[in-house]
């Protein structure tokens, strides 16, 4: 988004129509003719109050770095690459350039620590004025040309120990990301980074997440995404999600609605598109489009705690958070149909969604693996080991609940996560499906969202666990571990299949 004005009337919109966003991006257009490290003081004549401002609405801007930098014998990151010896080299020995945005560029060469070094402490021109998120593009690298990329003979300097590109090309974009990392880390000590790449190699997740790169505003592109999702995060990668709504062209309401819906529980979750002509807001469609997304995105932040939690136990663990019905159900030959391993995912332990992916449909077949599952309304419990026809209305996120779980819920609607810490937590129980002796259990995790005190215990874990004792008893234990007792307040317990369902937590 661009110019500022853009950027604060598009900030306003989410806050009057009570639609949850945490983030703005910015693309190229806020640089000095696509120079990166630059600002377009025209487009933002004061980025720094711009971020302040945003802040205390509870946004964050997240801009772009390319890669490629401009010749320019006047640009200051240009002269000091040429003299500190950064740039990829062509056969002969001369800097090697090559078409991208801002016209031919140089590139340069991650594969040495002295550059990843002077090319991370440039993320200072983004950092000093309040920017806090980090979008790395076309480290493919992407250059435009027939080829599209570098060619394999180019020379990658390597501190005196030269590779051809041939050889760099596939950790090009991770390498980028480890410089970025490295940069930011020094930059802004006792923060967490957030960068996120369109490239990435095996063990990119240490540096960025990864977003799938220039889609488009069809179905077919939905529909790739949950695969294409699961085998990244199948690969270790994280933070993980595709353009919803597409990036090229223009989806129509009900594909917006669709995608939004599917992508509820995408570990990185951003509505992105090529320009201004193709705009794709959530409101962009009219109101009872801005509704049913709206409501969505409400669905998405009430789970906040459950998706942070489950996040954690990722980076415990590394079984991927986002992941496919073979990772929880190994022996289990249904999970590893394509018809159902392709088109629904589990998020966490405990959740598994179902999105409708075909134009024009309000039912589909879900197969839900071994044991009970609840419906998210706690209505509907299905037998699990079988396909189930279920209703999705267009106005319906079709998410299952699996029995013996606890799911916290932030009953009352926020509007970025930093209002997560004046919300009562209210505990969603699904119970084992017994006449008697059911149970269910949960945890939620949190912190301070922004520095690295959780490394030092400054957290809270709220342990759960429910047991049915009698035929209208239940006993919760709850106990807290960490040094942020209290940080989470517990409102109301709903348990569902149950006469009686709420109740209240009155805790010692």
């Amino acid at each position: 988004y661009y110019p500022e004005s853009e950027v604060r009337k598009l900030a306003s919109e989410f806050r009057n129509r009570n639609i949850p966003c945490d983030y703005i991006h910015l693309d190229i257009d806020y640089m000095n003719e696509y120079r990166i490290f630059t600002w377009n003081k025209t487009h933002f004549p004061n980025p720094k109050k711009l971020s302040k401002d945003l802040l205390e609405q509870g946004f964050r801007l997240m801009a772009m770095t390319d890669p490629g930098v401009k010749v320019d014998p006047k640009y200051k990151i240009y002269k000091e690459g040429l003299k500190g010896g950064h740039f990829c080299l062509n056969p002969d020995g001369s800097v090697f350039a090559g078409p991208v945005w801002p016209g031919d560029c140089h590139f340069p060469d991650f594969t040495q620590i002295k550059t990843r070094e002077w090319f991370g402490s440039h993320f200072s021109a983004l950092t000093n004025v309040g920017i806090s998120g980090f979008w790395i593009d076309m480290n493919d690298p992407s250059l435009f040309n027939e080829k599209g990329t570098i060619d394999d003979d180019i020379i990658h300097p390597n501190e005196g120990n030269p590779r051809l590109h041939k050889e760099v090309h596939n950790e090009y974009g991770h390498l980028m990301a480890k410089a970025a990392y490295e940069g930011l880390e020094k930059l802004l000590p006792n923060k967490r980074i957030y960068i996120n790449s369109r490239s990435a190699y095996l063990g990119t997740h240490r540096y960025a997440g990864t977003w799938t790169g220039d889609n488009i505003a069809n179905w077919d592109h939905l529909q790739i995404s949950i695969p294409m999702l699961l085998n990244m995060a199948a690969s270790g990668q994280l933070m993980i999600g595709p353009d919803i709504g597409g990036f090229a062209g223009k989806p129509g309401a009900e594909l917006l609605i669709r995608w939004y819906q599917a992508g509820c529980l995408y570990p990185y979750f951003r509505n992105h598109t090529i320009n201004k002509k193709c705009s794709q807001e959530p409101w962009a469609f009219g109101k009872k489009t801005e509704e049913i997304i709206r409501k969505t995105i409400q669905l998405r932040y009430s789970l906040m705690l459950y998706i942070y939690t489950s996040v954690r136990q990722t980076c415990l663990t590394g079984i991927p958070v986002f992941r496919a019905l073979w990772i929880d159900h190994p022996n289990d030959p249904i999970a590893q149909i394509a018809e159902w391993s392709e088109t629904e995912y589990l998020f966490g332990d405990s959740l598994l969604l179902a999105p409708i992916l075909k134009r024009g449909k309000r039912k589909r077949d879900v197969y839900l693996p071994h044991g009970k599952w609840y419906s998210f309304c706690g209505e509907l419990v299905f037998e699990g080991g079988k396909v189930h026809e279920i209703d999705v209305p267009l106005d319906v996120t079709p998410l299952f609940v699996k029995e013996g779980s606890i799911i916290p819920y932030i009953e009352k609607p926020i509007q970025h996560t930093g209002e997560i810490y004046n919300s009562k937590v209210s505990l969603r129980v699904y119970p084992t499906v017994s006449p008697t002796d059911s149970t269910a259990e949960g945890e939620i995790y949190l912190d301070d969202g922004d520095s690295l005190e959780f490394s030092k215990g400054d957290y809270e874990i709220v342990k759960i666990q429910g047991e049915k004792k009698a035929k209208d008893t239940w006993y919760f234990k709850i106990s807290r571990e960490g040094k942020k007792r209290k940080y989470i307040e517990l409102g109301e317990i709903t348990i569902f299949g149950e006469e009686k369902s709420n109740y209240l937590v009155f805790e010692k």
